[in-house]
């Protein structure tokens, strides 16, 4: 009971004293994990494909002016392709914009960010194909502390690999860490 307490404490203590670094001349790092089902439909004809897959996005940015940042990002995904019974991995990088809407001393805010990528995708057998992935995420970030956040968000992503067209929604959870001047 009196280790259950002392959590207690010190997490009400961590978020009490939480101060976010969102303001202008501070850096983030971090990144996130996200997973997904998708829905693949080729340009040229009416053949459509499933996956299941999930991407890690490390992120290193830089605040412009307060709440705003951008950065550069790098998608490392891995699909599952149900009808083809196949697997494929993949990598782009691109810059990012990100916002915060709310003050930066609120303990929890809210951000949307939006991305673009260019990169590789691998399929099994050796195929290889330039792709690009173009998201769009939102959600809530909680502060621990004045430099460690914790985001759950929704992503929204369309990608282009050769004629194959890929819409998803994906559900994450990502890591960042705000570094002062």
């Amino acid at each position: 009971m009196k280790t259950l307490s002392f959590i207690l404490v010190a997490t009400l203590f961590c978020i009490t004293t939480a101060n976010a670094q969102i303001t202008k001349g501070n850096w983030l790092m971090g990144g996130d994990m996200s997973l997904y089902m998708a829905e693949s439909k080729s340009e040229h004809s009416d053949s459509k494909s499933t996956s299941l897959g999930f991407t890690v996005n490390p992120t290193i940015g830089y605040f412009f002016i307060d709440n705003l940042a951008g950065g550069l990002t790098v998608i490392f995904g891995f699909n599952s392709h149900k009808e083809a019974d196949s697997k494929s991995i993949g990598f782009s990088t691109g810059p990012f914009v990100r916002y915060y809407f709310l003050e930066p001393e609120k303990q929890i805010n809210i951000f949307a960010q939006t991305g673009y990528g260019f990169g590789r995708s691998f399929l099994e057998g050796n195929t290889v194909s330039k792709s690009s992935v173009f998201d769009i995420r939102t959600g809530p970030v909680f502060f621990l502390n004045s430099s460690v956040a914790i985001e759950l968000m929704i992503i929204y992503n369309y990608s282009k690999s050769n004629n194959t067209i890929t819409n998803n929604i994906q559900m994450g959870a990502g890591f960042q860490i705000h570094l002062e001047k």
